[in-house]
């Protein structure tokens, strides 16, 4: 892969022959987890692109955040914590922030998850020689305050607002979709840089569908992943031949949502799974349920469409590629259509073969690692 990488010449006062000397790029990876704290989709994706860049070389590479898991040891980069454990309250950190980034001085910043860390890491781009490229996360960050004038006073208001300021000031900003190309500019005015969609490594593992019918949920249970809407999906399905499997970290109320997942006999919790366990689960599964109320480009679409898996949403459709592409099915909120298809596609086995390989062809195709040429392209 062609990474672009600074170098000098120097002249051998002793020759005539020119020697290249490489100076590494020094590359700050700005993210609020480490993977290793916790694995999601902004995680996966820094974790598969920084491989790739160490592999080829020509960077120095740091990892800031604030959630990291104090036994690893990272190979190849360096991973610093900064700010606060808990809370929303991203501005607080700035200091420190700002602190990491004067000691590293880096070339170039890539940011996902935005936060007033987008602001600040933009503010210290624009007074120091250093790109800030920030790649949208989620729909919801391109999305103006919406929460009513009291809400002003709060923390969350001066998140967003140096979140926004962030976004204006970047020296470039990457989409996931046309969707979040669109809300850019309709919102903000700004057009975005570039489209790089996520990418993922091609299957390794044997596909076979032959078990019995499998329905995964692959997803940290939390609110906005709205969980309890698979729960009541493996409830109203009940009469079926099929498992309900659920993957994730239980981020609240486990307690609850124990008792009632334990409540249903056609429904398995694994717990907090490996990306390679998934990968295989998916590769023996069936059909993927996504119940999430937004998302940027969720990557568990991909390693399911890779794996041959249509993917039925309740709300979620990025670029439309469910109902235009037939890569599976969105609901449009509705959740009596979601239970319908949901029963359709796990009775017809033609039905989820046709849309099954469509998505196998069109995430190959569109998803592969050769993506992130595109995103070191720009730093």
């Amino acid at each position: 892969m062609p990474i672009q990488s600074c170098a000098e010449t120097e002249i051998d006062v002793n020759s005539s022959a020119q020697i290249a000397t490489v100076t590494p790029k020094r590359l700050v990876v700005l993210i609020p987890t480490h993977w290793e704290a916790v694995m999601g989709g902004a995680q996966y994706q820094a974790q598969l692109m920084m491989e790739e860049l160490i592999r080829e070389g020509g960077y120095e590479i740091y990892y800031l955040a604030r959630r990291v898991d104090p036994d690893f040891v990272p190979t190849g980069y360096e991973i610093r914590r900064i700010g606060r454990l808990q809370g929303d309250n991203f501005f607080m950190d700035a200091r420190g922030l700002l602190a990491a980034l004067n000691e590293i001085q880096p070339d170039t910043i890539y940011h996902q998850v935005g936060c007033a860390w987008t602001g600040v890491a933009a503010w210290y781009a624009h007074r120091h020689d250093c790109r800030f490229v920030w790649h949208i996360a989620s729909d919801m960050d391109l999305k103006p305050w919406n929460h009513g004038w009291l809400r002003r006073l709060s923390a969350s208001f001066l998140d967003k607002k140096l979140l926004e300021y962030g976004l204006r000031h970047a020296d470039c900003v990457m989409a996931q979709t046309e969707y979040q190309v669109r809300l850019l500019k309709q919102n903000y005015g700004r057009d975005a840089d570039r489209i790089v969609r996520n990418f993922h490594p091609q299957p390794v593992e044997p596909i076979d569908k032959s078990g019995p019918v499998r329905v995964l949920w692959i997803a940290n249970l939390k609110p906005i992943k709205q969980p309890q809407i698979f729960f009541d999906l493996a409830r109203d399905l009940a009469h079926l031949d099929v498992r309900f499997v659920v993957m994730g970290k239980i981020f609240v109320g486990e307690q609850d949502m124990r008792a009632r997942m334990d409540a249903l006999d056609n429904l398995d919790y694994l717990g907090e799974r490996t990306q390679e366990e998934v990968n295989q689960l998916l590769a023996n599964a069936h059909l993927l349920v996504n119940k999430s109320m937004l998302e940027g480009f969720s990557n568990t679409f991909i390693q399911a469409w890779m794996r041959r898996v249509p993917v039925l949403s309740l709300s979620v459709d990025p670029d439309r590629l469910l109902n235009e592409r037939g890569l599976g099915w969105c609901a449009d909120g509705v959740y009596d259509s979601l239970v319908t298809t949901v029963g359709q596609y796990a009775t017809d086995t033609q039905l989820r073969q046709r849309a099954g390989e469509a998505a196998e062809r069109y995430a190959l195709e569109h998803h592969c690692l050769r993506n992130i040429d595109e995103m070191a392209a720009l730093f």
